[in-house]
């Protein structure tokens, strides 16, 4: 058949541990695998189950049909699967190759239901957008602006658009809608509004901790066991005592308008120490759940060390606070990023190496702090 009408490729595999894939030859996707041209008895990264099995989903790779990929008539397509290690219980590949013309074809056969392609109506792109906000213009097919959108700063899982409707109005939506309508309302902003901690954190003695900074209606929603504040959490009225080691995080709320981001700060009540210092917040499922927890073994694994199949060798990121105080107790910095476990077979020990990311979806795109002075 003719390669030309092929305007795209996309990749989905369900896969048990790793894999590479070639297109007549040449790599086109791979995932769990370092190395040019892994060859056959290289071992993964890291233990990686398949989810199909279970009722997950596979993953998604989108392929740039470049010039010279295709070819006219026979392609072959051909996928490397890959083992965690040699005694590993499992192995397994399940691919699935979809091509997008750009006219009518008999070629191929329809896409199953479970990869969402049912009348054409999920489409992809190769670009996305900045978490700080940026400008998106929509162009027809002769080149002419048909619209424009000025996106701003996004949190996480936050879109940005017109509710369904209302076509004079751009709304905030925290619940997205693919091959579907907007939601007919959304949130009018984001909270804004910067908490002013009465104490910056780190070693100090017993205090009675103040919030402000908020302006009604805005309120303030707080926890202390280093959860993320909700709605339901409790609501600031009176100082807080902190009389023992504490992690305070609190979120600006408002009758409609989406959350603030979350504001984290950890005491340390009457601790000596002269060295610096690191803290670290998360949301204690993130490590130490069962079913999601990075830190801990889960409820299937092999056995004998170094314990594969534990959630600690998944390649899970989970966000966290980090805090650095100096050796006078001052604050040095305070970032948002991204934590996973880290290392080889270093990862069964009791105590596990962490490696800390910054990315934009954290709030920065890298950690401006000597971590290490000349």
């Amino acid at each position: 058949s003719n390669a030309d009408p092929v305007e795209a490729l996309i990749l989905d595999v369900d896969y048990d541990d790793s894999f590479v894939a070639y297109i007549n030859g040449q790599e086109v996707a791979r995932a769990n695998i370092s190395g040019l041209n892994p060859a056959y008895n290289a071992t993964s990264l890291t233990d990686h189950e398949a989810q199909m099995y279970s009722g997950g989903l596979q993953e998604r790779f989108a392929i740039d049909v470049v010039a010279g990929l295709l070819q006219d008539g026979d392609n072959v397509l051909c996928i490397q699967v890959h083992n965690v290690s040699t005694g590993s219980s499992d192995m397994s590949m399940i691919p699935f190759l979809t091509a997008a013309y750009s006219a009518p074809t008999t070629d191929g056969v329809a896409p199953p239901a479970i990869l969402g392609f049912e009348n054409d109506q999920i489409l992809h792109t190769n670009f996305k957008f900045s978490s700080a906000g940026e400008t998106v213009y929509l162009f027809d097919e002769l080149g002419e602006l048909a619209d424009s959108l000025v996106l701003p700063a996004l949190q996480p899982d936050i879109s940005y658009g017109v509710p369904t409707g209302q076509p004079d109005m751009l709304h905030y939506f925290d619940l997205p809608t693919p091959a579907a309508a907007n939601p007919d309302a959304g949130y009018l902003g984001i909270s804004t509004d910067n908490i002013v901690f009465s104490h910056p954190g780190g070693v100090t003695a017993a205090l009675n901790l103040a919030l402000s900074g908020v302006d009604p209606p805005a309120v303030i929603h707080y926890t202390l066991d280093a959860t993320p504040p909700t709605e339901s959490s409790a609501l600031y009225t009176d100082p807080i005592p902190i009389n023992e080691n504490t992690v305070v995080r609190a979120r600006v709320f408002q009758a409609d308008y989406l959350p603030s981001v979350i504001q984290s700060r950890s005491y340390l009540v009457d601790l000596s120490h002269d060295l610096p210092m690191l803290t670290l917040v998360a949301d204690p499922p993130d490590f130490f759940d069962e079913e999601t927890g990075i830190y801990v073994f889960g409820n299937s694994y092999e056995p004998n060390i170094p314990y594969f199949g534990a959630n600690f060798w998944e390649d899970w990121e989970r966000p966290i606070h980090l805090t650095i105080y100096e050796e006078d107790g001052t604050l040095g910095a305070a970032f948002d990023g991204g934590v996973k476990i880290f290392g080889g077979y270093s990862r069964s020990n009791d105590q596990r190496s962490l490696s800390i990311f910054a990315r934009g979806k954290y709030g920065f795109n890298e950690f401006d702090y000597p971590f290490f002075p000349d």
